[in-house]
């Protein structure tokens, strides 16, 4: 990495340190223990040194900015943000004259709900086997004859659209809703 003119090795890593003491204890973030966060400033601050220009200032206060904007748009961007499209509704004051929230901060609402819930996962071994669907042998068997079924079935130019969502791979919508209707017509038949 190249160091910014009239600054040694040691000035820039004093600097990106005295940004981990300002910053360190001022943030927190889901998931993440003070050195993590710690660990994220040393890196933002890295990134940020090749666009540092002395003539603006003094680079432990570039430093400090750049993270502290970072650090911010990381916790708005990952888990929730505040700026619904319909402040009323976010008020508790829903807009609609039926006394509903509109549709733009329903689907806001959802987003930030789905957000957190991915980011705010429970872990897997916290789960006990009580908690666990048990899935008796009919039902398996069930599900194999309806796999089954479907796959005899499927239309020859939406089998690799099919066999993508099974996979778990984003397809397209109007792709994803004929497959949808195919297994729907599917399940009705049977």
């Amino acid at each position: 990495m190249k160091l910014p003119a009239n600054l040694s090795e040691h000035d820039v890593l004093a600097a990106i340190e005295h940004a981990v003491r300002v910053l360190g204890g001022k943030f927190t973030i889901p998931g993440h223990d003070q050195d993590d966060v710690s660990q994220e400033i040393r890196l933002m601050a890295l990134d940020a040194i090749p666009r540092y220009r002395p003539d603006v200032g003094p680079l432990i206060n570039f430093l400090v900015v750049h993270c502290r904007l970072r650090l911010t748009n990381l916790l708005r961007d990952k888990w929730r943000r505040s700026d619904s499209p319909c402040h009323a509704c976010k008020q508790g004051r829903p807009c609609r004259e039926d006394g509903q929230c509109c549709e733009p901060h329903r689907r806001w609402q959802a987003r930030q709900d789905r957000k957190a819930g991915v980011n705010l996962a429970v872990p897997l071994d916290s789960v006990g086997e009580a908690d666990m669907p048990h899935v008796t042998v009919d039902a398996e068997v069930e599900g194999r004859e309806l796999f089954r079924l479907i796959d005899e079935i499927m239309p020859i130019d939406l089998r690799a659209t099919y066999l993508s969502m099974l996979a778990g791979k984003s397809v397209p919508t109007p792709r994803r809703r004929a497959v949808e209707k195919v297994v729907r017509d599917i399940i009705d038949g049977r």
